[in-house]
């Protein structure tokens, strides 16, 4: 249906890191993205199955996959969970690199403490991707728009922030 609106992409994240979260569990129908264990260390494959029926539904749709896979970016409040993060990104591109797949890593990767160690994990997943896809952070509407010029990033994902309008002027500053 949305093929034939037009829609080239769709834009999904996982909420994988969000457990901490309200109204954004880590949950889905193939269970919680997590199993018992040391904190995101123990990874449920019927969690990622449910999204793989997802993203391959959507690729025979002839749309593009805009993959957030880590959730939102306060999921890594500090350096400490970046091998966490590298972790999952590895496992993002071996999951998900067959299918037309754009990487978003995260959203608000601006919430978290240590904003490099997102970098760290989009570059890493820019590299690994045999296809070398475009790769992003999607940023929060209060910040300007980082890593654009890092070899790894692709295109820009911006918000204009839940229940705020920021001026055109503003994005075209961004953007500049």
């Amino acid at each position: 249906m949305r093929a034939k609106q037009g829609y080239s992409v769709w834009k999904a994240e996982s909420f994988a890191v969000n457990a901490a979260e309200p109204g954004n569990s880590p949950t889905n129908s193939g269970g919680p993205a997590w199993l018992p264990g040391p904190s995101m260390s123990n990874l449920n494959p019927k969690f990622w199955g449910d999204i793989d029926r997802r993203v391959a539904y959507v690729a025979s749709q002839g749309i593009v996959t805009s993959l957030a896979y880590a959730g939102i970016g306060r999921g890594m409040p500090t350096a400490e969970h970046e091998p966490a993060m590298l972790s999952l990104a590895r496992y993002a591109v071996a999951r998900y690199a067959a299918y037309p797949t754009v990487w978003t890593t995260c959203q608000e990767y601006c919430l978290a403490g240590d904003t490099a160690a997102w970098a760290a994990t989009a570059k890493l997943q820019y590299d690994l991707d045999p296809y070398k896809r475009s790769t992003s952070l999607h940023n929060c509407a209060s910040n300007p728009i980082a890593f654009h010029d890092q070899y790894w990033y692709g295109h820009v994902t911006l918000q204009q922030g839940h229940g705020s309008v920021t001026s055109v002027d503003h994005w075209l500053q961004q953007y500049n």
